[in-house]
């Protein structure tokens, strides 16, 4: 009898540690799936953030060569064929400029400042929304998102927005 009692005692916490190390392992899984959705998120609009960089530096670029052309039209008074032969020669300089502010200047900070805004005030791209994650993890999701949202509240911070559905 003694051993009856002792096997179904030590069953019983053997579930209880065995539904514990179950929710420990969800879990992970969980906080794994969050964390690989944030990185590919920042990953894609760091790639917005320098091509909208690239994108201002070129626009500005045509836009001197564009003026340099008119006001030399203008102070030759010929409508010639622009002088491309100079390209090379400010194309290079210009790229080079730009190379030397990422390396020495506040470039990758204002890259970073642009995919962090992005990523938080604009929702429309595709990556901001919320990934389709397993059914058997969506309840856990669910318990998990409330517990730390309750949590945050509680701490009076601003409670996290979906990350999956």
């Amino acid at each position: 009898m003694g051993q009856y009692m002792f096997g179904s005692l030590s069953d019983r916490v053997l579930k209880e540690v065995e539904e514990k190390q179950k929710q420990a392992m969800i879990q992970q899984q969980l906080i794994k799936l969050k964390s690989m959705k944030r990185r590919r998120d920042y990953e894609i609009a760091t790639r917005m953030a320098t091509t909208r960089d690239r994108v201002w530096w070129l626009g500005g670029f045509y836009t001197v060569m564009g003026s340099v052309s008119f006001a030399r039209m203008i102070y030759l008074r010929r409508f010639d064929p622009l002088p491309l032969n100079h390209l090379p020669f400010l194309i290079v300089p210009f790229w080079m400029t730009y190379l030397v502010d990422f390396a020495y200047g506040t470039k990758a900070n204002r890259i970073d400042r642009e995919a962090r805004k992005i990523l938080t005030q604009e929702q429309g791209h595709w990556f901001n929304e919320p990934i389709e994650i397993p059914e058997l993890l969506k309840p856990h999701y669910h318990r998990i998102f409330e517990e730390n949202n309750r949590k945050l509240i509680a701490e009076g911070k601003e409670p996290e927005k979906h990350w999956a559905k």
